[in-house]
């Protein structure tokens, strides 16, 4: 299984050592790409591009960073995998 791990690094509580833990524990049971967000609306243009080639995509972040996510997977309809 493939996981995208999308992190907004400057959410509250969120930070680079977070995500990487966060990723670790992940791997044990998956293969995980970790990718921070640049900028607003990043973490929605990033479930679009590649929703197809993950099983999973996972945020951590705010309230903002997963409803980017859910939007941009929503976008995709029965696209999506």
């Amino acid at each position: 299984m493939r996981a995208l791990l999308v992190v907004n690094k400057v959410a509250t509580r969120t930070d680079t050592r977070l995500a990487d833990r966060v990723a670790s524990a992940l791997r044990t049971q998956m293969s995980v790409e970790l990718v921070y967000t640049d900028y607003r609306g990043h973490a929605h243009d990033l479930a679009i591009s590649s929703a197809e080639d993950y099983d999973v995509v996972i945020g951590l972040g705010g309230d903002g960073t997963i409803n980017e996510l859910a939007n941009g997977l929503l976008t995709l309809g029965e696209a999506a995998p």
